[in-house]
C-alpha cells in the first residue's frame, strides 16, 4: 500500500488501518462514491479493499468483499457504465438478477451487462473479484452482436478467459506508469479480448449449434411484427419455455429478451450507417420490427443512453 498516494485515490479502499466499528460506514461511504448504483447491507466489519484504474471511459478493479457483505441495485437504467468482466479470484457470491439465481465460485469469469430490473448479490466467503466495467456503447460499436451477452458465467480456466485475466490484471498491476494513451490502448486490446469468455465454452456446447441456428432465423425475420417466441417454439417443435430453456443455458437471457435486443441492435446499426441517412427515424424503427415509434424512441433510449435522433447525429 505504499504506492497509493501515486494512484487515483479516490479509486482506493483499505479497511486495514480503519476501526472495526467503522469498517461497515467506510463500505458504505466508498460505495456511494465509487457505486452510487448500490447499496450495502452489511453486518459484518471484516477487512476489505480495493483498488480502482481508469481506462478512458472504462474502469478497472480488484476488490476485496468481505464475508457476508450484500450488494443490492434498484431497478432502472441507472448504471453509468453497465457493461462488464469479471473474474471471481477467490470466495463464492450468490447473484439473483433477471429471475435467475447464479452461483459464482473461485474460477469463474461473468461476462454481461447491469440488469435494468435489479440485483442482489451476497458474498458467502471472502472474496476477490477482477473486474472491468464500461459503457455499453463501447461495446456495441465493437461486437454489434454483443447484445446477446445480457450475462454469461463460465469457467475461467479456458485459454481465452485466461488471456484477458492476464491482461486485465497486468494491465492493473502498472497502470499507475501508464499515460492516457497508452491507457487508451490497454482497453481497446481488452474489448478485442472481451467475447473470448463466451466463445471458449460456445464452441462446446451442445445446444448452441440449434440456439445459433434460431438466432438466424430471428435476424432474417426481425422486422415481422408476428415474430414471437411462440411462433418460433411452434416451428422448432418444442414447447416455448424449452425454448427460454436453451436460449438462458447459452446467452443469459429468454428468447423474448434476445428478440428485443436484437431488434434494438438492428435498429442501432441501421441509424449509425450512412447508407441509410435518408431513412426516417420511424421507417428504422419499423425495419427493425417496432411498429409503435414512441415505444420505440423509449426502449433505445433506457438500452443506449439516447434518444435514436442522438444516436444518428453522434454517428
Amino acid at each position: 500500500m505504499e504506492r497509493k498516494a501515486n494512484l487515483e485515490t479516490s479509486l482506493w479502499l483499505d479497511l486495514s488501518d480503519v476501526a472495526e466499528g467503522q469498517r461497515v460506514d467506510a463500505w458504505r461511504s466508498w460505495m456511494q462514491a465509487s457505486f452510487p448504483e448500490f447499496s450495502v447491507l452489511a453486518s459484518t466489519p471484516g477487512v476489505g479493499g480495493a483498488r480502482g484504474l481508469t481506462l478512458g471511459a472504462a474502469r478497472l478493479w480488484l476488490v476485496h468483499f468481505p464475508a457476508g457483505m450484500t450488494l443490492r441495485a434498484a431497478p432502472g437504467d441507472h448504471f453509468r457504465r453497465d457493461a462488464f468482466v469479471s473474474f471471481q479470484m477467490r470466495g463464492s457470491r450468490t447473484l439473483a438478477r433477471d429471475g435467475h439465481v447464479h452461483r459464482i465460485g473461485a474460477g469463474h469469469v461473468c461476462v454481461g451487462r447491469a440488469p435494468i430490473n435489479g440485483s442482489e448479490t451476497v458474498y458467502e466467503e471472502d472474496s476477490t473479484l477482477l473486474m472491468l466495467e464500461l459503457p455499453s456503447p463501447h461495446v456495441q460499436q465493437r461486437h454489434p452482436r454483443s447484445a446477446d451477452w445480457r450475462f454469461h458465467v463460465s469457467p475461467a480456466d479456458q485459454p481465452g478467459a485466461m488471456l484477458l485475466h492476464d491482461l486485465l490484471a497486468r494491465t492493473l498491476a502498472v497502470g499507475e506508469g501508464l499515460a492516457a494513451h497508452e491507457r487508451s490502448i490497454a482497453l481497446a486490446a481488452a474489448l478485442e479480448l472481451l467475447p473470448l469468455p463466451i466463445l471458449g465454452v460456445r464452441a462446446r456446447d451442445a445446444h448452441v449449434t440449434r440456439v445459433e441456428r434460431i438466432l438466424a432465423s430471428i435476424d432474417e425475420r426481425l422486422s415481422e411484427p408476428r415474430l414471437t417466441p411462440e411462433r418460433l417454439a411452434h416451428q422448432q417443435g418444442i414447447s416455448r419455455r424449452r425454448l427460454d430453456e436453451l436460449f438462458v443455458s447459452a446467452l443469459g437471457m429468454p428468447v423474448a429478451a434476445c428478440i428485443a435486443e436484437r431488434r434494438l441492435a438492428r435498429a442501432a446499426q441501421l441509424l449509425k450507417d450512412p447508407t441509410c441517412d435518408e431513412l426516417s427515424i420511424a421507417s428504422v424503427a419499423n425495419a427493425a420490427g417496432f411498429r409503435d415509434a414512441s415505444h420505440f424512441a423509449r426502449v433505445f433510449r433506457r438500452r443506449f443512453g439516447a434518444t435514436p435522433k442522438a444516436w444518428r447525429a453522434h454517428a
